[in-house]
């Protein structure tokens, strides 16, 4: 009898011990590999692309619409909080009102910045019919101007044809600078000037 219970004791003790080297595997492991997992899904997480179709942006300010932005398809990379668009229309508000419309065949769209670029054959009009072609523009928020690079041609109706290689424009069109080989051609009385 005295036997029996030497052996229980004796598997009774193995049976402990491997049951908290089994624990201690556990808790050692989970331990080394929690900032491995963490890591793991902080990377997945932070560099997703979702494709696009039919996408339709608008920012407001205090209950009134800044700007829309209409597009047929693109991603968003969410590493980057980038939209890169695909033919795509817009415009911009002020006082409730469109003030510029906007296409082109490519565009970006940072969700953080805020900053719209748009890219192959963009054109942008301004509600006094000022019509502007570029290779691109660059828009960074409502208080800003608008950059416009490569090819500028800008067309103020029944008053002039400007081209160049830079732009900045104000977002009412009320002031702008072009420059790198700037040709003007000015029109009045029905003559042209140049």
């Amino acid at each position: 009898m005295r036997e029996v219970k030497k052996s229980k004791i004796i598997y009774l003790t193995v049976f402990g011990l491997l049951a908290l080297a089994c624990i201690w595997a556990f808790v050692a492991s989970s331990m080394i590999t929690r900032n491995f997992k963490k890591e793991i899904v902080e990377q997945k997480n932070s560099n997703q692309k979702v494709k696009i179709d039919n996408l339709i942006i608008i920012e407001t300010r205090e209950n009134v619409k800044s700007w829309e932005l209409c597009a047929d398809s693109g991603y968003y990379n969410s590493g980057e909080k980038e939209a890169v668009l695909t033919d795509i229309i817009g415009n911009f508000y002020d006082n409730n009102k469109v003030s510029i419309s906007f296409k082109a065949k490519e565009a970006s769209f940072n969700d953080e910045t805020k900053r719209i670029v748009l890219n192959k054959d963009a054109v942008v009009i301004y509600e006094d019919g000022t019509f502007i072609q570029a290779n691109e523009f660059e828009w960074e928020g409502a208080t800003k101007h608008i950059t416009a690079k490569g090819n500028i041609k800008i067309v103020k109706p029944n008053e002039a044809v400007i081209t160049g290689e830079t732009a900045t424009l104000s977002n009412q069109m009320t002031d702008f600078q072009i420059s790198g080989g700037t040709v003007t051609k000015l029109f009045g009385e029905g003559r042209n000037i140049k």
